[in-house]
């Protein structure tokens, strides 16, 4: 009988141990890429053995499981690839198959961890190609590492020579940098520009054009070059003095996520990338949290990517950017919206052809004049699917929940038919059509806080989300604008601003308007309309605004700038003393054409100026 009670006592326990079991989740579980072949010596292709980690720990049943890189610098020479289905389907209802590559890839993943340690470093050696990218993937996490390219996608050295007659620039490439004849820098003629840097500083002069497209290039010998400029001035290049770099931009970014939500990259630092750091597209409430974008320490690099910090498109809800510290790229810290598709054509009152991007039923579509900037009727998806235009062109067939009028199409125009900037356009060709924006794709509740964005080309944030925050932030040493918030044509992105807060930021040294609320035409002069909609601007603090500037959007000397907008607070903002350049004729805020703004309660020293000016 006790060896009875004895036995059940046994049995109830290991039945109670079942039960508890059952109910907790799967302990994570780390997978070392060491044990997959990872050599971690900077020499070793490590690629493969990574890509095998991951599938490993995609494999593996449970939650959050870790891929770990230990301290090492693991060299990527393999690029991988993969497919994944779009949203929206042709018009038989078939998902239209994309492939997205990158040299360290984790595509469809959910509930994963790709870790570094202190010292772990990826090198990326293919400079056509994106560096991490996160493909359709849920709640997956790039931890603790630096990501560099070699090679470089960039060179440097010194300006020997300017010829103004002519237009020709003379250039001594650097030793230990790469010579022009390398095969990027001669092609995408549109992104290839050069940089120029004060050598003292070896941060943008941004007395001087900050930027140079270089019509041709020609070796001279004892990697010496000499270039054709045609796009702007020269007379303010002084020979062996200036330092230049020289880009040629792609579209691949050091890390990506494409399609995918709730991701986050976090302690990641960028040194290098073809074009932007980190690349948001098509994405739902990504997080960017304590990245740094930074030259390696020691580097005697004049910059760091060749285009934007966080470059943000097409996305649902977000993003997040905080903690982060940005510097020296060739382009805007933060950019966030969404982009104006043009009208291709119209097939009846409720049925268009546009530029192909996400549209999905029930998503809110708005039309604006792309001559004038005016913002017109506002409609709502009923259906959409993937189709063509000439053939060969992808586009979107759209049908509306209501009619709309006559639009102008880009049929009736002609070409050039394929989805280009305007303003990469020669200035007879930039005759747009009516244009549509998808107000449900530009990352609204987006929210910027307690960053630093500093010593870079252009703006800090480009924000066109609607419900955005832009809080606790320190822009400082740039051109400017520090923040710009409205559409630009010329660029076609938007969409105009709703619902803005830019509270408790410091601006420190920006030459242009510090913030800059506007909607520009595509001469980049401000479009017609008041379609920026309720921005608070709040307790910011400005200091030694207004030295001499480059060319560039704002007003050189101006704080605060307003115009194309209706509801907007300016309060609480405290205004120090400004450039000994500054011209003190100059207001501190500027209003433009805008209705029921308010002015109140600011701080002023020294006697500045304060006054809002029509």
């Amino acid at each position: 009988m006790k060896n009875h009670h004895v036995c059940l006592s046994k049995r109830s326990l290991l039945t109670v141990l079942l039960i508890i079991s059952a109910c907790l989740p799967l302990q994570a579980k780390v997978f070392n890429v060491r044990d997959y072949g990872a050599v971690g010596d900077g020499v070793h292709d490590d690629s493969p053995a990574i890509a095998k980690a991951i599938e490993a720990a995609k494999a593996q049943t449970g939650e959050d499981h870790v891929v770990l890189l230990p301290t090492g610098t693991y060299r990527l020479a393999t690029t991988h690839s993969a497919t994944f289905k779009r949203e929206m389907t042709d018009e038989n209802g078939v998902p239209k198959e994309l492939t997205q590559g990158g040299h360290l890839l984790v595509a469809s993943a959910s509930n994963l961890t790709v870790r570094g340690e202190a010292g772990t470093k990826l090198i990326m050696t293919d400079v056509y190609q994106q560096g991490v990218t996160v493909l359709d993937s849920q709640n997956v996490t790039i931890e603790q590492m630096s990501i560099d390219y070699d090679p470089l996608p960039f060179t440097q050295g010194l300006v020997e020579a300017v010829d103004l007659e002519k237009k020709l620039v003379t250039v001594k490439i650097q030793d230990g940098y790469a010579d022009l004849s390398r095969e990027d820098f001669h092609k995408q003629l549109q992104a290839r520009r050069m940089m120029i840097f004060d050598p003292v500083t070896r941060h943008l002069d941004h007395e001087v054009v900050a930027k140079y497209r270089l019509n041709t290039l020609k070796p001279l010998g004892d990697r010496r070059w000499q270039m054709h400029i045609s796009s702007n001035t020269l007379e303010d290049l002084k020979p062996n003095h200036h330092l230049f770099a020289i880009i040629a931009r792609r579209a691949r970014g050091a890390v990506m996520f494409k399609n995918s939500a709730n991701c986050t990259a976090m302690n990641v630092t960028v040194h290098s990338a073809p074009s932007c750091a980190f690349i948001l597209r098509d994405c739902d409430a990504i997080k960017i949290l304590h990245c740094d974008i930074a030259t390696p320490a020691g580097s005697d690099r004049l910059m760091t990517t060749n285009a934007d910090g966080v470059h943000c498109k097409y996305n649902k809800v977000g993003p997040e950017i905080a903690y982060c510290h940005f510097q020296g790229m060739d382009d805007d810290s933060v950019n966030i919206g969404g982009s104006f598709a043009r009208v291709l054509d119209q097939k009846d009152s409720t049925t268009l052809v546009v530029h192909v991007q996400i549209f999905e039923p029930g998503d809110r579509l708005v039309f604006v004049d792309g001559n004038t900037g005016q913002y017109m009727q506002q409609v709502t998806v009923k259906s959409s699917y993937i189709s063509s235009f000439k053939d060969d062109l992808n586009a979107v067939t759209l049908t509306l929940n209501e009619p709309v009028g006559k639009l102008k199409t880009q049929l009736e125009i002609g070409p050039p038919f394929k989805a280009i900037a305007p303003v990469r356009l020669p200035v007879e060709e930039r005759i747009v059509p009516t244009l549509v924006l998808n107000l449900d794709r530009c990352g609204k509740n987006a929210y910027v806080h307690h960053n630093v964005f500093e010593n870079h080309r252009v703006r800090g944030v480009l924000m066109r989300a609607p419900d955005a925050r832009i809080e606790h932030n320190t822009f400082r040493n740039l051109n400017g604008p520090a923040i710009f918030a409205g559409h630009e044509f010329g660029f076609l992105e938007g969409p105009a601003v709703l619902n803005l807060t830019i509270a408790n930021n410091l601006f420190e040294n920006i030459r242009l308007s510090n913030v800059f609320i506007c909607n520009t035409a595509m001469d980049r002069t401000p479009a017609k309309g008041l379609a920026n909609r309720n921005v608070i601007i709040r307790d910011n603090t400005f200091m030694n605004y207004g030295a001499k500037a480059g060319p560039g959007l704002g007003v050189n000397g101006v704080a605060i700038d307003v115009s194309n907008a209706k509801g907007v607070t300016v309060s609480g903002n405290r205004f120090e003393q400004g450039h000994a350049d500054r011209d003190a004729s100059l207001p501190l805020i500027h209003l433009g054409p805008s209705e029921d703004v308010t002015v109140k309660d600011n701080v002023v020293e020294d006697g500045l100026i304060l006054q809002a000016a029509e």
